[in-house]
């Protein structure tokens, strides 16, 4: 009998950590949306013809808004890490979306801009780009201002670390 009170104990603390993980692990929940939109964007992508990869799309917009420019440039206009926009390049690179040439005022860098293939493909994704934004305002009906609960949960963190508000 000890142990059949032992095991529903078990279980129940089991079920409360289940709970607290679904509840407050936020940073799962939003990959878990971002993973998913890019999934369904995918598909879209291909019934469209587009090649451009769904998380690269922005980056592809910032060099057609600034080419030629530099990962540098590039980073700083997203407003995200040189690194991460480096780690991009080499991929739309090889799909033959961009083309780089050697910096002439600074060896160092790389100076990026899109192929007439990447201005074929970036044109098929303003040609979608209405109809994404119009599915974006259907969801946000449906679900609430995600973007704007998503911008203001990540203002408040930047503003108060999680490591301050444990205190």
């Amino acid at each position: 009998m000890g142990e059949a009170v032992s095991t529903a104990g078990s279980k129940n603390n089991a079920d409360t950590k289940i709970r607290f993980a679904e509840r407050h692990f936020l940073g799962r929940l939003s990959e878990e949306l971002s993973e998913l939109i890019a999934v369904q964007c995918a598909e879209a992508f291909e019934e469209e013809g587009l090649l451009i990869p769904v998380k690269s799309c922005s980056l592809m917009i910032a060099v057609e808004a600034r080419e030629p420019a530099s990962a540098k440039q590039l980073a700083d206009a997203l407003d995200r890490s040189h690194q991460l926009v480096s780690q991009k390049l080499p991929k739309l690179l090889k799909l033959g979306l961009l083309e780089c040439e050697q910096d002439p005022q600074d060896s160092r860098q790389k100076l990026y801009r899109l192929t007439g293939f990447g201005r074929e493909q970036i044109a098929l994704f303003h040609a979608l780009q209405t109809r994404l934004e119009l599915a974006y305002e259907r969801l946000h009906k449906e679900a609430g201002d995600v973007t704007g609960l998503l911008r203001s949960t990540l203002a408040a963190l930047r503003d108060k670390p999680i490591s301050e508000r444990l205190k």
